[in-house]
């Protein structure tokens, strides 16, 4: 957690600053090299120095512009570490096909045929994503789904409701993310022997019902009614739900990786201080010796 702070560049550049600032102050003490790294650490971490050490006017500058630059950083850095600890970090989300095929996640359902209208497609990305389709039986997905390592097929019903398999009920729904970019779109349609006396009638009566809603409303009624609507609630809502959640305090679980190094560091300065003052102590009998 020390490290998330910054960034993977952020901490490149950091470590260029260290060094430039080193450099200026080998050159402001006319190319000496005495404390210059131990010195320039401590002004980054806006530690006091002894003032005895800066009796020119050209290491007086140096070190002031290494004391601004010391304080932002100081600055950045507590702010970034006290977000670290207090906002919930998430990795980067699947949003797209794109990133299911290069996370290589594991899509999953009961039956083939969510990928009958996939299987065909001659666009690699796709075929790579038919490939990682798996099936297996509601007891093993309802089990996988606190695993957070698969994904489930669901389907966008014309309302803005969801078919949602039953093996994913509404505590393991919290921790999935509905994906931005859908895999397909297909219609339902009514098939029709041909040249069928009815099937001009058909089309009029599906142009009314579309017309008039009624599609829209009973596909509302039976959501409502037979649908978990807790679970469809969080699906809809998945991608803002992380909007509203609120800064968690910090407690003893959230900095015990900081307690634990700084245990490491004091046991090894006791074991360096132990062992320094057997090392003086023999040295002085070897001596009187």
């Amino acid at each position: 957690m020390p490290l998330l702070p910054f960034s993977i560049y952020m901490w490149v550049g950091l470590l260029f600053t260290f060094i430039y600032e080193a450099f200026s102050l080998f050159v402001a003490q006319h190319f000496s090299a005495k404390k210059i790294f131990l010195t320039t650490f401590g002004i980054m971490i806006t530690q006091s120095q002894n003032e005895s050490n800066f009796k020119s006017w050209r290491i007086r500058s140096v070190v002031g512009w290494m004391m601004l630059t010391g304080l932002v950083l100081d600055n950045a850095y507590g702010g970034g570490l006290a977000s670290t600890f207090t906002v919930p970090r998430y990795e980067p989300s699947v949003d797209t096909i794109q990133d299911m095929v290069d996370r290589k996640v594991t899509w999953a359902a009961t039956h083939d045929a969510w990928v009958f209208s996939l299987s065909a497609s001659q666009d690699p990305l796709i075929k790579q994503l038919v490939r990682q389709f798996h099936i297996y039986e509601p007891e093993e997905l309802k089990r996988l789904s606190f695993t957070r390592k698969v994904a489930y097929s669901v389907e966008r019903l014309p309302a803005g409701y969801f078919a949602i398999g039953e093996y994913i009920d509404d505590k393991a729904v919290h921790h999935f993310t509905i994906l931005v970019q859908d895999f397909y779109y297909e219609l339902c349609v009514v098939m029709m022997r041909k040249s069928s006396p009815y099937t001009l009638q058909m089309n009029k009566h599906i142009g009314r019902l579309h017309e008039s809603g009624l599609m829209l409303a009973w596909e509302r009624q039976i959501a409502l009614s037979l649908l978990n609507y807790k679970v469809q609630i969080e699906v809809k809502l998945s991608r803002s739900k992380r909007d509203v959640e609120t800064i968690e305090p910090i407690s003893f679980r959230l900095v015990l990786g900081v307690f634990v190094l700084y245990g490491f560091g004091v046991v090894l300065a006791t074991i360096a201080f132990l062992g320094e003052i057997i090392w003086n102590k023999r040295r002085k009998s070897n001596s009187r010796v």
